[in-house]
């Protein structure tokens, strides 16, 4: 009989209240309402099935379920009994990082919880009630990222671990199974939250018997979606009820066998003080009633003893409960400590307080020694933790390969995909000039040209008159030249030539060009004997001087410079990001003007140019997942590669034009580290000495030291790592290369 129901006056007859039920797992959010009615737990309505990934998306999540589940109700219920995954639960505790999603909600949706149950309890609960018989099976939790693997053998949970989540699910759950070590396995296997249709079949198809103790191959089982959150308000719910006054009819259960440590250490009711951790409160507290009430709690239920408020051997006709687990017997003494202190007036003043002064002052002493130690011990055991630095010598692979740069595939070398791209770019420079000219004036002058036939002549401008030195000039302008004419004389005729005289002008400068009067000329192709020409006064005017003057190499070499300066700017623009690496291609000349042509004088040259360069570019990443693909088959088995420590280099890729490929050596410098099982090592550290487990470390290949963090550091005591393997913290650190 429970004695918080003897004295209850009867009350006029209301609707039942209704209460919350909030399953929350990785991902994926499920809620319904639930009542006692008739002394029963049942379910009134269930809400959607919604996602979530953060916080905030917990939050909407959570209210769009509990949305559709009230959409018939009148009432508004706001306490809440949490269904939780088992990852989500430590030491009987709501971990810290999980208990921050569970106060925002509760916060923001005013709720009122009044307990928590672990998922996969609430089901074998569940199971042990509507099969008849306690459930003997492998349950699992699949989420995205993990698979929590739980045993049990007639209602008892024998072993619980954790593994990574693969593609391969059979293969997670084999690795469960076999850090179990246990020497038979169920031949049941009950997926709780299995939403993709192809779990049954990798989970059926897979040898189990070839790799694990099963006595047949397991059957495969999906249950209802909705089992989950059943177990939860039905199971979880039935407690919950009792430790707020809520009278629930006992169900009949089939006899159990004795159940052991191991069965069900996660509370669907926890007491106040771990609620209150956690910003949960309990239906009433102990200091608010004049007589002190133990709810009742039945050896079967899903909720272990540490999870209700603790007995006093004084106090008679507890009910029985099933065994504490070890972390309950280490905790329950300060437990019942804490709760019985509520309620001095109802426990009688234990025998040694009578002693005389003397005689207490004598005993106080050593006991208060002797419980220093021991709460020392015990905190140091479960509480304290243990950062294991591991410094490895990683071991080295040197190789060296050709890559080829291209966005088509390499026909015989690996490739590293890239994109061709261009960029227009402009760029203006200037050098000093390397060529001579000889520079000055042309010689000017005049002369008199002879007709020496009997038809007039025309001279055009430009007609060319040769010295005998072979000096060129010019005329200067067209000239016409009268015929000879003969004119008698005493004595015979007399030949008189037609003349004429015009400006002429040198064909080259220099000072050669200034001749003297009466410098004979041929005119044209004309022979001497038609034309001649004599100079009438002396020339002058002619000069030269060797200056500075632009060459062709002047001009290619200066075009040269600015496309090579044009080329870095579109990498150095290109390669601005460290995500991506370019390889210069061809450039073609949009437009080039120089300040001076080839022959000019000029001490320096300047050009205008504006190129567009075409490159290849390609993402970092690519690369050195190539590099890793091609060094892959010479890392040893039970090693990774270290990337950090990994140096890559690549020579710059030259380009084919022919090909279009660009080609390159890769040389890489891999370190390697060995790979560990965390878990593994963490199992067999718990609890050794330190000089222990460097022992154990040491089988590590390339080990070189251990360096220990204990916290708290209590002198003597740790020397020992903790008892807790989630306490132990194992990191990896390449030691430096000599």
């Amino acid at each position: 009989m429970e004695i918080t129901h003897l004295f209850k006056a009867k009350e006029p007859v209301t609707p039942p209240e209704l209460f919350l039920a909030i399953q929350i797992q990785e991902g994926l959010v499920k809620t319904a309402i639930w009542q006692v009615s008739n002394g029963k737990p049942e379910i009134v309505s269930y809400g959607s099935q919604e996602e979530w990934g953060d916080t905030e998306s917990l939050l909407v999540a959570v209210d769009t379920s509990l949305a559709h589940a009230l959409e018939s109700q009148d009432q508004e219920p706001n306490r809440v009994i949490f269904g939780l995954p088992e990852s989500w639960i430590k030491e009987d505790k709501i971990s810290p990082e999980s208990s921050a999603y569970l106060k925002e909600l509760i916060k923001k949706l005013e709720l009122e919880p009044v307990g928590f149950v672990a998922i996969t309890e609430a089901i074998i609960q569940q199971l042990k009630l509507s099969e008849g018989i306690p459930p003997t099976a492998i349950f699992l939790e699949v989420h995205s990222s993990k698979v929590n693997v739980v045993v049990t053998r007639l209602g008892d949970i024998v072993g619980r671990e954790e593994v990574g989540r693969s593609q391969d699910l059979a293969k997670d759950v084999q690795e469960g199974l076999a850090r179990l070590d246990l020497d038979h396995l169920p031949a049941r296997i009950l997926v709780i939250n299995g939403q993709d249709p192809d779990i049954e079949q990798q989970l059926t198809s897979f040898p189990w018997q070839d790799h694990l103790p099963f006595p047949h191959l397991p059957k495969v089982e999906i249950p209802d979606p909705k089992l989950s959150i059943q177990a939860i308000a039905l199971s979880g719910g039935s407690e919950a009820a009792r430790s707020l006054g809520i009278s629930v009819t006992e169900t009949k259960k089939t006899q159990n066998h004795p159940t052991t440590s191991n069965s069900s250490s996660n509370s669907s009711v926890p007491p106040p003080s771990v609620l209150t951790n956690h910003g949960f409160v309990t239906g009433r507290d102990i200091r608010d009633t004049n007589t002190p009430s133990y709810p009742s709690v039945s050896p079967s239920s899903p909720t272990s003893q540490a999870n209700f408020t603790n007995s006093s051997p004084s106090i008679p006709n507890h009910p029985p409960v099933s065994p504490p687990s070890l972390l309950s017997r280490v905790t329950s003494p300060i437990k019942q400590f804490l709760e019985l202190s509520r309620s001095q007036t109802y426990i009688k003043k234990p025998p040694y307080l009578n002693l005389k002064h003397s005689k207490l002052i004598l005993i106080i002493p050593p006991l208060l020694v002797i419980s220093l130690i021991l709460s020392a011990v015990l905190v140091h055991g479960f509480f304290s933790s243990a950062t294991l630095v591991l410094h490895i010598s990683p071991k080295q692979i040197d190789k060296s390969f050709s890559l080829a740069v291209s966005d088509s595939p390499h026909p015989d070398l690996p490739t590293v995909p890239a994109t061709l791209d261009s960029l227009e770019l402009e760029a203006s420079g200037s050098l000093p000039t390397t060529g001579e000219a000889t520079v000055g004036d042309k010689a000017v002058g005049e002369i008199t040209v002879f007709n020496k036939t009997d038809t007039e002549k025309t001279l055009e401008k430009g007609t060319t008159i040769i010295t005998a030195d072979n000096l060129k000039f010019t005329l200067d302008q067209d000239l016409n030249i009268a015929s000879r004419s003969a004119e008698e004389q005493e004595g015979g005729v007399n030949i008189i030539y037609g003349k004429s005289s015009v400006a002429v002008t040198a064909a080259n400068i220099g000072a050669e060009y200034n001749i003297s009067t009466d410098t004979d000329f041929t005119v044209g192709t004309f022979p001497k004997s038609s034309l001649e020409a004599k100079a009438t006064k002396d020339f002058s005017g002619g000069t030269s001087r060797t200056v500075k003057a632009v060459s062709a190499n002047d001009q290619q070499a200066l075009l040269d410079q600015l496309t090579q300066q044009i080329q870095q700017q579109a990498q150095d623009q290109l390669s601005s990001s460290t995500e991506y690496q370019v390889v210069p291609q061809d450039t073609q000349v949009i437009s080039k003007q120089y300040s001076h042509d080839v022959g000019e004088e000029a001490s320096t040259l300047s050009l205008d140019l504006k190129v567009k360069a075409n490159f290849l570019k390609f993402l970092q990443s690519d690369l050195h997942s190539l590099i890793e693909s091609e060094i892959s088959s010479d890392i040893p088995p039970d090693f990774a590669l270290d990337s950090s420590n990994t140096q890559i280099s690549i020579d710059p890729p030259q380009s084919d034009p022919d090909t279009g490929y660009a080609i390159t050596t890769a040389t890489v410098k891999a370190s390697l580290m060995p790979q560990l099982s965390v878990s593994d090592y963490q199992q067999q550290l718990k609890g050794k000495t330190l000089n222990a487990a460097k022992t154990l470390l040491q089988t590590i290949p390339g080990y070189q030291k251990t360096t220990v963090i204990i916290n708290p550091n209590l002198p003597f005591i740790t020397e020992k790592l903790p008892l807790n393997p989630a306490k132990i913290n194992l990191t990896l650190e390449p030691s430096a290369q000599p």
